[in-house]
């Protein structure tokens, strides 16, 4: 798959994406949390060459594996951050102290291991992709277009599972992101989230509500260590799993019709420019060992 040039980064206009907005944000309590500061004098770009991937153990399943060596092979000098459980938490309880008993308390290891993408992004920076992205094309383009990237999953600005975790891109110690430690750190407090339902917690969820709360307040800031950029779907999420397309059963990963190629054909990625698209697994357990192989073209 060749693409001739990268696309121009356009993000949608903050006002409609506010007006939408279903809920006024609460003025949080902004107290001083002791957030370790790391030195970004080394990158030669705004957001650095890091690809952090995360698993349960050193065994990524085979289901995972080609997904994963389409990135590796399109940024090959890229420095890649394979994290395992054990060293999220040894992250959060060298660098972040104060979030451990938060950490720990969680009902789900999804919960924790969602957290911990937050803390990649603050500590390291870079770009965090789920295990079950494919490659399209090299993101070192995105690399100085801002200094937080998050993207849309469509244009359902009232879906409150319309900013996924599953991509995220930071420079190192973004503001934006201690507000996402604090507003983590809040929700096992707040009576009206269920504590069992990891998107509301850690998740999707938490991070929409975190950048609109956010937004409100810093969209204009001067200072870039404040400032968000939101990426059109087309560009991170071609495939919008909640539109239930036509074609869904070609692009579901868990699906018998499952089909990557067909899939990428239908949603026509080449002309939406994407950089990326994720098959959402989901429950990657569940995965067929051998799926169908996909082609990946320079």
């Amino acid at each position: 798959m060749t693409f001739d040039d990268d696309p121009v980064i356009i993000p949608v206009p903050l006002e409609k994406r506010i007006a939408e907005y279903p809920v006024e944000p609460p003025q949080f309590h902004d107290r001083s949390i002791p957030f370790p500061k790391v030195s970004d004098a080394a990158y030669k770009t705004v957001i650095p060459k890091i690809l952090h991937r995360s698993w349960k153990t050193a065994n990524i399943p085979p289901a995972m594996q080609q997904w994963t060596k389409s990135c590796s092979d399109l940024h090959p000098d890229w420095q890649v951050n394979a994290h395992r459980d054990e060293m999220n938490r040894e992250l959060v309880r060298v660098y972040y102290p104060w979030f451990l008993p938060v950490y720990d308390s969680f009902e789900l290891n999804v919960m924790r291991a969602d957290a911990a993408r937050v803390f990649y992004m603050h500590k390291f920076g870079g770009v965090y992709m789920d295990l079950d992205f494919e490659c399209l094309r090299p993101l070192d383009s995105l690399l100085n277009e801002a200094t937080a990237l998050l993207g849309y999953l469509s244009d359902d600005w009232q879906y409150e599972h319309n900013i996924p975790n599953a991509w995220m891109a930071s420079k190192p110690n973004h503001k934006f992101w201690e507000f996402t430690a604090r507003l983590m750190q809040f929700n096992p407090h707040d009576p009206e989230l269920n504590q069992s339902h990891a998107e509301y917690m850690t998740g999707p969820v938490m991070l929409y509500h975190a950048y609109y709360k956010w937004a409100f307040r810093h969209e204009n800031s001067p200072d870039l260590d404040y400032r968000v950029t939101v990426l059109n779907s087309d560009l991170i999420y071609p495939f919008d799993w909640h539109s239930r397309s036509t074609w869904y059963s070609y692009c579901w990963a868990r699906s018998k019709a499952y089909d990557p190629e067909l899939c990428k054909k239908k949603m026509d990625v080449m002309g939406k420019r994407s950089y990326v698209v994720t098959y959402w697994s989901h429950s990657w357990e569940k995965l067929e060992k051998n799926p169908k192989p996909f082609i990946v073209r320079g």
